[in-house]
């Protein structure tokens, strides 16, 4: 089994899909003390923009970023481009919505390891995963629309260090 990347595009949901309201709810309710205009959002992986749109209205500030789904002439700011942040960027929280189980083994290590590294000191790693994979047993299978479909090594997650809060996974960074 091979990862195509050119799958990704088939397999990102519209952005008219409604947002994962777990996630919403983690940007809703976890920073009651701070003003949402002062903290910077990465959506890395964000397929056609329906979680950055969401949390934009809420009064963030985030950047939209896929690297097969975005434009590279957009404002990262308002659309999903396809141009990666500058590598000195950081940002408060940095997340991944639905992307780690569509991605092979080895691409999940480097985006756990890309995402850490755009999250600022005291800043989040957030990731939402599906879990109702579980025939898989930790397996993958090649979806109907081409895409990696499999288990989330949970286990591993906790063992790198994230918290499981339902079906997210988040790290603070704290160094």
């Amino acid at each position: 089994m091979s990862y195509d990347p050119s799958k990704s595009a088939l397999t990102a949901l519209s952005p008219k899909t409604r947002p994962n309201a777990e996630l919403i709810r983690f940007f809703d309710g976890s920073f009651e003390d701070i003003n949402p205009r002062s903290v910077k959002i990465l959506d890395f992986g964000a397929g056609k923009g329906r979680h950055a749109q969401a949390i934009r209205e809420l009064g963030y500030t985030v950047y939209s970023y896929d690297p097969y789904n975005g434009s590279a002439d957009v404002d990262p700011l308002e659309a999903v481009s396809s141009v990666t942040p500058r590598r000195n960027s950081r940002f408060g929280v940095v997340f991944t919505a639905f992307v780690l189980n569509v991605v092979d083994y080895d691409t999940m290590l480097s985006i756990l390891e890309t995402t850490e590294h755009y999250t600022r000191k005291g800043g989040y790693t957030v990731h939402a995963v599906r879990e109702d994979l579980r025939r898989l047993k930790g397996g993958s299978e090649i979806s109907g629309k081409g895409s990696i479909q499999r288990d989330i090594p949970v286990q591993q997650l906790v063992d790198l260090g994230y918290t499981r809060m339902g079906k997210l996974f988040v790290k603070q960074k704290v160094n």
